[in-house]
């Protein structure tokens, strides 16, 4: 049960005008006062107070956010219309974001006038490790951003509801740099990140591999370039490819594995009713497609253990088939 205190809302076009608005729910609450409108002066400004950030996932679970913590500070708003100006002096005291446990996070904006951009700074706590800490400006009047972001043994749970369209049950821990360069609606990620016992489940192959590795950031993309990957079975691979990032949280890969006797297929009849079954194989095998499709191209030579099966429907019965393995 939320309540909601006696306030004035004006609305006039482009104009909203808010006296006194807050909505509270036994500890914890929010208001807002303020007014935004093409009036670049006209500022909104925000209190926070134990909010539960789980009542905005309704939001942001669209964007492949979830979060998770309490919320407590200030922050305000102004030229929304324009180029939009933020001020915030925010903790959060357990952030986690998509599963991943950020712990105590901190986030403060100012206005530094000679440079006529916002500085931010943003870290997170957990362990007595800052794993993520953001430091950098925004220019409003260019809609430019220039931001430096350190990981230290960030969790790679954080990644799966981007990668969800080929991959999924991603582990281990990320430590690097990237830069983030643009504008706040188009920016580009470049830098270099080493995982640490990374790991993650090919979902159209329904197999697992495991890497260590240094990974470039060009341009939205992920980057692999020779990567000694190992199947449950410990045979390894040689993994060459990428994957982009790219609008409205998109996503396209391409892989090529270089496979030395690896597991490469454990699927059955409910994940593909064309052919399933068990693989080792010793080849090349390429993974393209994008959030909708995935192709696989194999040019390989089978191993020992494999176990292929291929459905072939025949005009005896209506639901009778034979099975070639």
């Amino acid at each position: 049960m939320w309540y909601i205190n006696k306030s004035i809302i004006k609305i006039d076009t482009t104009s909203y005008a808010i006296n006194n608005f807050k909505m509270n729910h036994g500890n914890q609450y929010f208001d807002v006062n303020g007014k935004i409108s093409e009036n670049p002066e006209d500022t909104l400004f925000f209190d926070f107070r134990d909010l539960n950030l789980g009542h905005i996932n309704a939001i942001t679970k669209k964007n492949k956010l979830e979060f998770e913590g309490k919320i407590n500070g200030k922050a305000n708003f102004s030229s929304i219309y324009n180029n939009p100006l933020f001020y915030a002096n925010i903790e959060i005291d357990n952030l986690i974001l998509n599963k991943e446990q950020f712990g105590y996070t901190q986030i403060f904006s100012r206005w530094i006038d000679q440079n006529k951009a916002i500085q931010l700074e943003a870290s997170t706590l957990y362990d007595d490790k800052r794993t993520v800490n953001v430091s950098g400006n925004y220019y409003p009047n260019e809609d430019n951003i220039q931001f430096n972001i350190i990981l230290d043994k960030l969790g790679l749970h954080v990644l799966n509801p981007y990668l969800n369209s080929f991959a999924s049950n991603v582990e281990g821990v990320s430590d690097g740099t990237v830069l983030v360069t643009g504008s706040l609606k188009q920016p580009k990620f470049n830098g270099t990140l080493y995982m640490q016992d990374a790991a993650m489940t090919i979902d159209y192959l329904k197999t697992r591999y495991t890497f260590t590795t240094e990974t470039r950031v060009e341009n939205n993309s992920l980057v692999f370039t020779n990567v000694d990957a190992f199947d449950s079975f410990d045979n390894k691979g040689i993994i060459n490819g990428f994957v982009k990032f790219g609008p409205e949280k998109d996503i396209s890969f391409n892989f090529n594995i270089d496979a030395n006797k690896i597991h490469t297929l454990n699927t059955t009849i409910i994940d593909n009713q064309s052919f399933y079954g068990t693989a080792f194989l010793s080849g090349i095998v390429d993974i393209d497609g994008n959030r909708g499709n995935t192709f696989v191209n194999i040019s390989a030579k089978t191993e020992k253990n494999t176990k292929i099966n291929i459905p072939v429907t025949h005009h005896q019965t209506e639901n009778e088939s034979n099975f070639i393995r």
